[in-house]
């Protein structure tokens, strides 16, 4: 741990942009990302054109704000500093070029695809930066309530609307252990899953899309915990980088079941894994338990 904050420390000072002059960069280009997928939502029809794998969609909207997001932020922030990746460009970007840089911006255009495409409203726009493997600075933009989210190490967490005033956000720590209430997804559910769920403390569920308004539903108090188990597939670094450095800012904790940190930016930037996102005061009961769980749920 020690060697890690040596690093990191010493990562930090590389960059030479001040995180709040980062956020100030990023914010015009979110809105204006947040801008293109409400043009694209608010079209009559569907907007669906491929998938990555089965029961993985890729949209226009997708494409159309990746290829904002690819051009925009460098042009702000440069490249000397920073390698700039997203779902749609991971195969162009090999990973010595990810590993030569002091940070990397990890994108996610469109977080919820298929609530985009259910038009419930709860898809969003992750652009985190990581160095030495954990996430420093983040942003959630949630375009259809017009929330720009954002936290980096040390600043606690804020959201804002148009007016650009930032409010800060906190979990809320009030609830007991079996109060405590879960937010889960509307579309990515298993057996597995669903056995976990019921053999966690559960006040209430509340069903969301994206994995990033999750997260940060925790971080404004709204919700107090998550569990995301990988099956075949898993989340990626992109999904989880913007959302977690909010949420930890804001109070909470994200781990691994075993309490490891996330480590992003390896090679292989899938999650695999239970990751247990919590509003704080819990959060070690609450891997125990789930620790216990699992040891009873078979494999598929």
């Amino acid at each position: 741990m020690v060697r890690w904050v040596r690093t990191f420390t010493r990562a930090i000072a590389v960059i030479k942009q001040p995180f709040a002059e980062l956020i100030d960069q990023i914010r015009p280009i979110a809105w204006k990302a947040s801008d293109i997928l409400m043009e694209y939502y608010n079209r009559e029809g569907t907007v669906k054109t491929t998938e990555k794998e089965p029961d993985d969609p890729v949209t226009a909207a997708d494409l159309a704000v990746s290829d904002y997001l690819i051009t925009a932020l460098p042009a702000a922030m440069g490249t000397e500093e920073f390698v700039y990746l997203t779902e749609e460009t991971i195969e162009t970007i090999d990973y010595a070029e990810r590993q030569s840089k002091p940070g990397i911006w990890l994108v996610d255009p469109l977080d919820g695809t298929k609530d985009f495409l259910l038009r419930t409203g709860d898809f969003a726009i992750h652009i985190g930066l990581v160095v030495q493997g954990r996430p420093v600075l983040g942003v959630v933009q949630w375009p259809v309530h017009e929330k720009f989210m954002w936290a980096f190490t040390g600043s606690g967490a804020f959201v804002e609307g148009r007016d650009g005033v930032a409010q800060p956000i906190q979990t809320d720590r009030t609830r007991s252990l079996q109060e405590l209430s879960l937010v889960g997804s509307r579309t990515h559910r298993n057996r597995r899953l669903e056995a976990l769920m019921q053999a966690m403390p559960c006040g209430s569920e509340q069903q969301m899309g994206s994995l990033g308004l999750k997260l940060t539903a925790i971080a404004r108090g709204e919700v107090d915990y998550y569990l995301g188990l990988s099956g075949k597939s898993a989340p990626k670094d992109w999904d989880f980088a913007a959302p977690e450095i909010i949420l930890t800012e804001a109070g909470g904790q994200m781990t691994f079941m075993n309490g490891e940190p996330l480590v992003y930016n390896k090679l292989d930037v899938n999650q695999f894994g239970l990751v247990i996102a919590s509003n704080g005061p819990f959060h070690q009961e609450l891997c125990t338990m789930a620790a216990a769980a699992m040891a009873n749920i078979p494999e598929d």
